[in-house]
């Protein structure tokens, strides 16, 4: 059985709904031939081409769909999704689908739905629905149209796990650099917490201690062992191998956990850095440790460009604003020697580096970053000296995740 929702040799009209026509003779012998020609041409198409009326009863389906379904397209005619085995929530999300498009009046383009088919495969389909009017302008059936993108999302998911472990790769290398600087913001909570607890120990050989003052010291030992967990947390999210996690980040935020993560490192090439962050801007919907990583490689870059300059020249600017797209725009300004002109985009290319000893990696990776995140990098020279690296993330903490 064919459903009469298709218009003549025209096919459907995109944008509009689907007019019932009225059954009528064809050349070759009547209605019947002409169902069974077209039963035939809908099934030499990949797509997945099928109709149901408004109880969900299959009223047209092509030999995509029945094989998804395992079984002949003449079965499935008069069923609904709940006659086989699939998961519920698959099917109630069809009916969904299905009900809204009965409602509206409207086509619904769904970008990605799961399907299980009969095997127990999952696929992806990129399906778009539309409703097929009777002539006093109800609706009869859903017509749907869907593709099967699951050899596209699968290489998609390829993509993303190469574009992590590069990431984790560049993280474990940049860490070697850090690694007297965070040293270094270990030793201090931690000299600290001896001396107090040293302390604390005289006061309480006394005959009659200062229970007050053994209460401060307490606090402090409390406050530096904090403090001495936050940068071995930090430490830990920066070595851990995990998949990207997008969620609503504050930038300004992560800006000021990294800043603290280099401070002695700063201080130990003699480096001032000034941050000028606007307040209340929007979240973004982004991994946190990625972004990390990219602030730490612009800004441990940016101190190293400086390193010929005279003490007082070796100042480093970090700034958030709400950019003319209303994107978040942060930049990264040093005082150094400036690009090349012709290294300002050979700079992003894996394996350049103006370092003697450097692997190359860490701008590529981070321009691989933002662009994952919907974001772009880029860099420009001062107008006065030394450059300027840029970088948008899209605003918004909807939920969803940033196109890729």
């Amino acid at each position: 059985m064919v459903s009469g929702a298709f218009q003549g040799r025209g096919g459907v009209d995109p944008g509009r709904p689907v007019q019932e026509p009225e059954a009528r003779e064809g050349h070759s012998g009547g209605a019947i031939q002409g169902a069974a020609f077209l039963q035939q041409v809908i099934d030499i198409n990949s797509s997945l081409i099928f109709a149901k009326d408004c109880q969900g009863r299959f009223t047209l389906a092509n030999q995509a769909v029945a094989d998804l379904y395992g079984t002949k397209t003449d079965h499935l005619i008069g069923k609904t999704d709940a006659d086989f085995n699939l998961p519920g929530d698959q099917v109630a999300a069809f009916r969904r689908a299905n009900l809204h498009v009965i409602d509206s009046l409207q086509d619904l383009f769904i970008a990605e739905e799961l399907f299980t088919d009969a095997k127990g495969n999952i696929h992806w389909l990129q399906t778009v629905r539309r409703p097929v009017l009777n002539g006093d302008g109800t609706v009869s059936e859903v017509l749907a149209s869907a593709t099967d993108i699951t050899a596209r999302k699968q290489k998609e998911r390829q993509i993303e796990h190469e574009r992590n472990e590069l990431a984790h790769l560049s993280r474990v290398t940049m860490l070697s650099e850090l690694a007297g600087s965070l040293a270094h913001e270990l030793n201090q909570p931690l000299t600290a917490i001896l001396s107090n607890a040293q302390a604390a120990l005289r006061f309480l050989a006394h005959d009659h201690p200062d229970l007050e003052e053994i209460v401060d010291i307490l606090r402090d030992i409390v406050r530096d062992d904090k403090r001495a967990g936050e940068v071995i947390e930090g430490m830990r999210a920066l070595l851990r191998k995990t998949e990207t996690r997008y969620e609503p980040v504050d930038i300004n935020d992560v800006i000021g956990t990294v800043v603290k993560l280099v401070r002695s490192d700063l201080l130990n090439a003699g480096a001032s850095l000034t941050m000028a962050l606007a307040p209340g801007l929007p979240r973004v919907k982004a991994d946190r440790v990625q972004l990390q990583q990219v602030l730490i490689n612009l800004i441990m870059n940016g101190c190293g460009a400086m390193r010929d300059n005279v003490s007082a020249d070796r100042k480093l600017y970090v700034s958030s604003e709400l950019g003319e797209s209303d994107d978040i725009l942060v930049c990264v300004k040093d005082q150094g020697h400036g690009i090349p002109a012709d290294d300002l985009k050979r700079v992003f290319k894996p394996f350049f580096s103006t370092k003697p000893n450097g692997m190359g990696l860490g701008l590529a990776v981070c321009c691989k970053i933002m662009s994952a995140h919907g974001g772009a990098l880029w860099a420009a020279n001062n107008a006065r000296r030394g450059a300027s690296f840029r970088f948008t993330l899209p605003a918004g903490s909807d939920g969803s995740r940033p196109v890729t």
